[in-house]
């Protein structure tokens, strides 16, 4: 799991390795859990994947993020899965996708001018967005299965032509998760088991990123990963489509960490692949950069 930029994202106060109270494998924050000090005594182990209180013992993943940032348990399973991971050492059931009718948050609605206003933030183009990827919004509020959608934008999922699923990023600046994804037991194809993109525009190259908001920026020559995790299901994808793969993902450590291991994966599968390194976000870009960046690899 990308848990510094899970933690960062969330203003939670951290400690890393250097630090004469950090273990180095580890990375600490206060406790939620514990009474009377806070002196940084929960540690994250980073290759084993789990938390430890120096003072109250081991915790499990989701409610000790669930109670680190303030959010339901189903709320932090749906971080966790954002962020890039799973939960090891422990033997859960599998959620079963589309269990219950696919459906979007309620209300929905044609996107606004505060929609506007943050796209235009960002520089993207809202009426482009709109024409190109189907974005709409939602307004003060709107819930699915108890989740709170209020003043979002949604980003349709396609997979084969249809619908799949939908992944929305907050516009407000003030929610504690910046992108919550359909419920799993909602999505007709689970969506880290596939790429965002244009499939059909697909030739033999591409270039892979993390997030939508990246692959706006770059184009119809661009999928993302939904995240810096990937899995098999979209290894396989990678392998089965392209004969060349670029990667780009951010230029924060762990980011780049998980581009090696993905760029090691295909090419042991035998896929031309390259890192290509950029200073910040893709997606921060301005958009004739972005433009000047696709030309040049060859698109």
């Amino acid at each position: 799991m990308s848990i510094i930029r899970l933690l960062q994202d969330h203003g939670i106060d951290t400690i890393e390795e250097g630090n004469k109270h950090c273990s180095p494998g580890w990375i600490n924050v206060h406790c939620p859990f514990c009474t009377g000090t806070q002196d940084y005594h929960l540690g994250y182990n980073l290759s084993g994947s789990y938390f430890h209180c120096w003072r109250c013992g081991g915790k499990q993943l989701i409610p000790t993020i669930a109670q680190l940032i303030g959010i339901s348990y189903n709320e932090a399973s749906s971080i966790i899965e954002e962020y890039g991971t799973g939960i090891p050492h422990q033997k859960t059931k599998e959620k079963q996708t589309n269990i219950r009718p696919f459906k979007f948050p309620i209300p929905n609605i044609p996107i606004t001018n505060k929609h506007r206003k943050y796209l235009i933030q960002r520089k993207f183009n809202p009426e482009k967005l709109q024409q190109d990827w189907g974005i709409f919004g939602t307004p003060v509020i709107s819930f699915l299965d108890g989740i709170n959608f209020k003043n979002r934008i949604i980003a349709p999922i396609y997979w084969n032509g249809k619908i799949v699923s939908f992944q929305s990023r907050d516009i407000t600046g003030r929610s504690k998760l910046k992108y919550i994804t359909c419920p799993k037991a909602r999505e007709i194809v689970h969506h880290k088991h596939i790429l965002y993109g244009k499939q059909e525009a697909w030739k033999d190259s591409i270039i892979c990123v993390e997030g939508i908001f990246d692959v706006w920026r770059l184009g119809k020559n661009a999928v993302s990963t939904f995240g810096i995790g990937f899995t098999r299901q979209q290894i396989r994808i990678l392998v089965q489509n392209f004969k060349t793969v670029y990667i780009i993902f951010d230029e924060e450590k762990q980011a780049q960490e998980k581009a090696k291991k993905l760029q090691a994966e295909l090419q042991f599968r035998g896929i031309d692949t390259e890192r290509i390194f950029i200073c910040g976000d893709p997606a921060d870009m301005r958009q004739e950069e972005a433009d000047k960046l696709v030309k040049k690899l060859g698109f």
